[in-house]
């Protein structure tokens, strides 16, 4: 009872860090997470699974999630408080399962099982995708019971529920689909050794819990919106928009720069010593770390196939930071029982503690005050959407690069330069010649031809250089001599002041242009 009342005692203290970190950068939702937040609010009314209603267009690469979401909408709860909520809610989840994975390798010391856990809820990259809108902590939840209840029940019939799980892993977002190869390599080398007549029918049941549903889906997707593959793959495989776009930069190497920014930024270097301890493991004990290490593995795999990601503190390592913790702590576990040395022991223990005050506030003050010094230009942001909503008809479309916060708070319909929301668009990104210019003058090419009543567009008050623009879009429309024909700033707001932003330091506004046929229109509207 002692070392139970303990143990309860270190795991609600995990869960008190974690509510903590959380709860210190709960205001923090990212600008992607919008666009599910419409997706979601859109189906709840019955509108469809769309983002500008009449359109199908697979903007999003979370369905599961937007369907959890459109569920609390049509309850009458808004998606961005239901996506804090459920997040929350989740990332204690994570930590229970976290727990419990330990819990599945013996150990002479029990409060081993905590390490992972108290490392992980202290990492800054975990708090903060929990708390910012998005499927993060949602799918990191999923993926680690699937792999749970498989570890568990490997040698039972319960295991078909882990075939279920990984088909909502799969389902909750397009990568996810490759972790299901790992129960089923594993199934397969397992009947491989024991022959077993019944390991065949097995495996065939497991393979089909996730093929059947999984196609009916992918079919779905096909009659709905025409293709399987969502619009965001064009944009995470090449959607050069950034000033600083450099086509001869292989993805290879801004993906491994990715990976190693973030196992530096996290101080997960240090855990790269105790992997080679596993190996020294019993044999059943080896073999479910290997699972995990593949884990990690494949998502690496997944980072390096689209080249990293824009969003700050590394969302695409979050999934798998409960398994390298994991494997670090069952890395120290197994060299304590090696070593029975005080002095080595208590080299771990400042090894442990370090990493957890590395991770943990006021160390990650830039990390933190970054977080925090959003929350004015997101507040301007979506005062800017509810100007739009409020001046403008509904029925009017927008070309902006910028679909999430200001479009959801506006409900006006989008034509998305980024492609997100336009299958077209995003196709002209995906062609990717080596002429980035060209590009821009495409994309501004086809929007132009679609007449839209608003262009919205990001620069400094007085732009005189290239760098004064948010991107080449803008700076293309800006310098189109049709876009200067035919359209006329409006207005002109705020979104970073000066020396609120380490990119813009000089400040950048966004200016609204209409169509100058609709000028008229507008001036007796208001």
């Amino acid at each position: 009872m002692r070392y139970v009342s303990k143990s309860n005692l270190i795991f609600l203290l995990a869960v008190t860090i974690f509510l903590f970190h959380s709860g210190y950068l709960y205001n923090f939702t990212v600008d992607d997470a919008y666009i599910s937040f419409r997706y979601a609010d859109n189906l709840a009314q019955g509108k469809g699974i769309v983002y500008n209603v009449g359109e199908r267009q697979e903007g999003y690469s979370n369905f599961l999630w937007i369907i959890l979401l459109a569920i609390f909408s049509w309850l009458g709860i808004s998606p961005v408080i239901a996506s804090k909520f459920l997040s929350i809610i989740f990332g204690v989840g994570i930590c229970i399962l976290t727990l419990k994975l330990s819990q599945l390798f013996e150990k002479e010391n029990v409060f081993l099982n905590f390490a992972a856990v108290l490392l992980l809820v202290v990492n800054n990259s975990f708090a903060l995708w929990t708390v910012s809108g998005m499927e993060t902590a949602f799918y990191t939840f999923l993926l680690l019971l699937a792999c749970y209840l498989f570890l568990r029940d490997t040698d039972s019939k319960k295991i078909y529920v882990s075939a279920f799980c990984f088909l909502l892993v799969a389902l909750t977002r397009p990568e996810g689909i490759i972790f299901f190869s790992l129960p089923v390599l594993f199934i397969i080398y397992d009947l491989f050794i024991s022959h077993a007549e019944f390991r065949r029918k097995f495996f065939i049941i497991y393979l089909l819990i996730l093929a059947i549903p999984f196609s009916v889906y992918l079919v779905w997707k096909f009659l709905y919106f025409g293709t399987i593959i969502p619009n965001p793959f064009y944009a995470k495989f090449q959607a050069p928009l950034r000033l600083d776009y450099q086509p001869g930069i292989p993805k290879l190497r801004m993906a491994f720069h990715y990976i190693t920014q973030a196992l530096q930024q996290h101080n997960l270097l240090v855990t790269i010593p105790f992997l080679g301890i596993l190996f020294g493991m019993k044999k059943e004990g080896r073999e479910k770390l290997i699972f995990m290490g593949c884990v990690i593995l494949l998502q690496f795999f997944f980072i390096f196939s689209v080249g990293g990601d824009w969003m700050p503190s590394y969302r695409f390592v979050v999934p798998v930071l409960p398994f390298i913790y994991l494997l670090f702590q069952e890395g120290i576990s197994t060299s304590l029982v090696w070593l029975r040395n005080r002095c080595f022991n208590l080299c771990l223990f400042v090894t442990i503690l370090g990493m957890c005050l590395a991770n943990f506030p006021p160390s990650k003050a830039d990390h933190y005050e970054y977080s925090k010094s959003k929350e004015g230009a997101v507040k301007r942001i979506s005062e800017f959407g509810v100007w739009l909503q409020r001046s403008f008809p509904s029925h009017y479309t927008v070309a902006y690069t910028e679909a999430g916060i200001p479009m959801y708070y506006s409900n006006l319909r989008l034509l998305d330069v980024l492609g997100l929301i336009s299958r077209d668009i995003a196709k002209i990104w995906y062609t990717c010649p080596d002429d980035y210019w060209e590009l821009n003058r495409r994309v501004v090419n086809y929007v132009l031809e679609k007449k839209p009543e608003l262009i919205i567009l990001v620069f400094k008050q007085t732009p005189k250089q290239l760098r004064d623009f948010k991107g080449g879009v803008d700076y293309t429309f800006y310098h189109n001599i049709h876009f200067q024909t035919d359209y006329e700033l409006t207005k002109v707001k705020d979104w970073y002041l000066p020396g609120e932003s380490p990119q813009w330091p000089e400040g950048v506004s966004m200016f609204v242009y209409l169509r100058k046929d609709l000028k008229s229109f507008y001036q007796r509207l208001l």
